[in-house]
């Protein structure tokens, strides 16, 4: 009878021995789960960076086309000047579309790598909880023994406070999962919130994607229009720029009569 109760407190100080070590078999034992995700994370943090940095580099020929712009803005106004403006201005917009296009794709990233790694800490949650189940059930197979069965059945004292020692450990590793659980819930919700937002930047950086296209498509329209208008001659251009200016100037005096009206 001792000899069976013995291999059972045997058998519960082996489980235990395998259970108390939760910084290095737990994370062993989940290894071969974790090194695909951790590479396809990598992967796709490389991949953000090359954006970004693609980003930096669009945006200094932005600037560029800006300096370009105003410098030929501050000069007389001439047709061959506003050719030179109208296709700084389209280069620069297409420069731009091409950042909000390397945008949505860098934020497109960002959403897989935040959603591997929630997928990530949802394993380690689950994977918590089953170790924690299996210390309670240890816990609770060694609370129906009392000190004085425990002893009787160890061959000396020395075993029994190894025993005592072990239970001890359990204690303290329940203790540590549930901590260790709570960090990672409170890391899980934040990435999610930070999912959404991403979601929401997302859509936006795609209405700008759209209202870019229709901005290039629309200072094309007015290239043409100069062009056909003055058929690149630099007389007709300034006729157009007088009518423009006259008509500007008379919208001007419109709006200051019926001020004074009011």
């Amino acid at each position: 009878m001792l000899k069976n109760k013995f291999k059972t407190i045997s058998l519960i100080l082996i489980l235990c021995s395998f259970f108390i070590l939760p910084a290095s078999t737990f994370s062993q034992s989940n290894t071969s789960n974790t090194t695909d995700n951790d590479a396809a994370i990598q992967a796709l943090q490389e991949e953000i960076n090359q954006k970004q940095q693609r980003l930096e580099e669009l945006k200094d020929r932005e600037n560029e086309y800006k300096k370009q712009i105003q410098t030929k803005q501050d000069e007389q106004a001439s047709l061959k000047n506003q050719i030179s403006i109208l296709n700084d201005n389209i280069n620069k917009t297409e420069i731009q579309l091409q950042s909000t296009q390397i945008n949505v794709d860098k934020t497109d990233l960002e959403i897989k790598k935040v959603t591997l790694e929630i997928a990530e800490k949802e394993e380690s949650i689950a994977q918590n909880k089953k170790y924690l189940q299996s210390l309670l059930k240890l816990i609770a197979q060694n609370d129906n023994k009392d000190a004085l069965e425990i002893l009787l059945v160890n061959n000396s004292l020395s075993e029994f406070l190894d025993q005592v020692q072990y239970l001890k450990n359990l204690n303290g590793n329940i203790q540590s999962i549930l901590e260790k659980v709570k960090e990672v819930k409170v890391e899980l919700e934040e990435q999610q919130d930070g999912l959404e937002k991403k979601k929401k930047e997302l859509e936006e950086l795609k209405k700008k994607l759209a209202e870019q296209k229709a901005e290039i498509g629309d200072q094309k329209v007015n290239k043409q229009y100069i062009l056909d208008k003055t058929k690149q001659s630099e007389q007709e251009y300034q006729k157009l720029l007088s009518a423009a200016k006259a008509e500007q100037d008379s919208a001007n005096a419109s709006i200051v009569s019926a001020e004074k009206a009011i």
